[in-house]
């Protein structure tokens, strides 16, 4: 998730619109739709459609499978 991160930080700020989902962000990192992932928005399983909250604090990880 990190390469798609502005300047491969871990922690960032991003200034999104009012209304604003999952999508919306995911696009804005140019992170393509079938990438594999986990959303968490302000610690609870969100996703694509999931609209952001003012200082919501959206998180993304790869999914994790033990074997």
């Amino acid at each position: 998730m990190k390469s798609f991160a502005p300047g491969r930080q871990t922690n960032f700020r991003l200034e999104i619109a009012e209304n604003s989902t999952v999508a919306d962000v995911l696009i804005k990192l140019k992170m393509p739709p079938e990438t594999q992932r986990v959303v968490l928005l302000n610690g609870k399983r969100a996703n694509d459609s999931t609209r952001l909250e003012v200082h919501a604090t959206l998180v993304l990880f790869p999914p994790i499978s033990c074997g």
